[in-house]
């Protein structure tokens, strides 16, 4: 399986503490057999899934093989304002 990440997923992984960032790395790696990834719904959005690694969050297309996509996202989960 081919990753490639976004230039701006790469900037922020850039930013965050090294210990996370490997955290990520390695979760990527082991796609698409392990890790919790589910389907994101929706009618509008389709074959994108995410990958949670703590309080962030990886979202991904899977596409064919023969096709590469860097439309991968990168975010930190935050929790709402009260």
């Amino acid at each position: 399986m081919k990753i490639l990440f976004s230039r701006t997923s790469l900037h922020y992984l850039k930013k965050i503490s090294p210990k996370i960032r490997e955290k990520i790395y390695n979760a990527v790696s082991k796609l698409p057999d392990q890790g919790d990834v589910k389907k994101i719904k929706g009618r509008k959005i389709k074959n994108i899934y995410r990958l949670r690694v703590g309080k962030y969050r990886i979202l991904f297309p899977i596409l064919p093989p023969q096709k590469s996509h860097k439309n991968g996202s990168l975010f930190r989960r935050q929790r709402p304002e009260a």
